[in-house]
């Protein structure tokens, strides 16, 4: 945002950040940490330590990430390709090879390239994904959380039954993380295959994210489909298709679509890219039972620009920690993103 804007208070925040991370991150997700397990595998960080490190001219702020990548590659040492990705969600392996992306295309270290090609092998071949490729009844592509999953938290699309009658879901915010992961790996590599797996959720977005009859499309972070194709979104109770919901997860939905409009042209999917950004601004943050989905707004008045309001009982952004990390590609080109031949 400073780079963007030269706004001084951005560059106040940056560098706070990046001395926090300098200074007491490592120990952090370290075994002094009570929680570090949880840190370590889908709460891992860094990637805006390699920015500050590059943009600064920070070696140390570049050395500390590579330190953080080591753990990471520490952690998947006994993992192979051809397994399941997304068992509790993507955001664990998506964080890492967000990471391991950034510090490969940074230091061109031969540690984060080889992370960063493991992790893409793995997703690339995981077991947990299903495609238009394999399925008859699935348009795109995504990667879905397990049986054990939707068994320990029956809301995420209602329970283990759901999930044997051929119910699939998966989390837009945690989708849009590895989407952003293999969009840094297609931008420093032209990988054909990375493209096409980013066009492949793209379409999953296009085609299941969005329910028009909905007073606000994303009923939770739960989208899917069911047995027969139908589109299913579900709320944290299991209940599907609320009328009132958390709008922060349509938010999420943007870049995905984005990325898919630059890398086919299809103007469909950047027009659907404006939808979710006009349904995740324009309603209140939160569940249904925390006040979540109340109109603010009209469609023709701007609520609030991304990233400004804040969350008052922690230290960050409102609506689900940020929104312009899921959206910041809509903006390019003064909303008229240039087109990847």
């Amino acid at each position: 945002m400073y780079l963007r804007t030269g706004n001084a208070q951005y560059l106040t925040w940056a560098s706070q950040w990046a001395n926090y991370f300098k200074t007491y991150y490592l120990d952090d997700i370290g075994p002094s940490s009570s929680e570090a397990g949880n840190y370590l595998y889908d709460h891992m960080y860094g990637w805006g330590l390699v920015l500050w490190g590059v943009n600064r001219n920070d070696s140390a702020a570049l050395t500390v990430a590579e330190s953080i990548l080591a753990k990471a590659t520490a952690f998947h040492a006994g993992h192979t390709p051809g397994g399941a990705v997304a068992y509790y969600g993507q955001r664990a392996y998506a964080r890492h090879l967000l990471l391991a992306a950034y510090v490969a295309q940074a230091t061109g270290s031969a540690a984060s390239i080889a992370l960063r090609d493991k992790l893409v092998s793995m997703y690339l071949s995981a077991s947990d994904y299903i495609s238009s490729s394999n399925s008859s009844i699935v348009q795109g592509g995504m990667y879905y959380i397990s049986r054990e999953q939707m068994m320990y938290e029956p809301g995420k699309g209602g329970g283990t039954s759901a999930y044997d009658a051929g119910r699939r879901v998966q989390y837009s915010y945690q989708t849009a993380i590895i989407a952003e992961a293999l969009w840094r790996v297609y931008l420093s590599t032209g990988r054909a295959d990375v493209r096409a797996r980013i066009v492949e959720l793209a379409r999953y977005f296009q085609y299941y994210a969005h329910q028009p009859t909905h007073v606000n499309p994303f009923a939770n972070s739960y989208f899917g489909h069911n047995a027969d194709g139908s589109v299913y979104h579900g709320n944290g109770d299991g209940t599907a298709n609320l009328a009132s919901c958390d709008c922060s997860y349509d938010t999420a939905c943007v870049n995905v679509l984005v990325m898919g409009y630059k890398l086919t042209g299809d103007s469909a999917l950047l027009n659907r890219a404006k939808i979710h950004l006009r349904q995740g601004t324009h309603y209140s943050a939160g569940s249904p039972s925390e006040g979540g989905g109340a109109r603010l707004a009209p469609d023709n008045v701007v609520h609030h620009f991304l990233d400004t309001l804040a969350d008052p009982s922690q230290a960050r952004f409102d609506y689900n920690k940020g929104e312009l990390q899921y959206a910041y590609l809509l903006f390019e080109n003064g909303g008229n993103p240039s087109v990847i031949p």
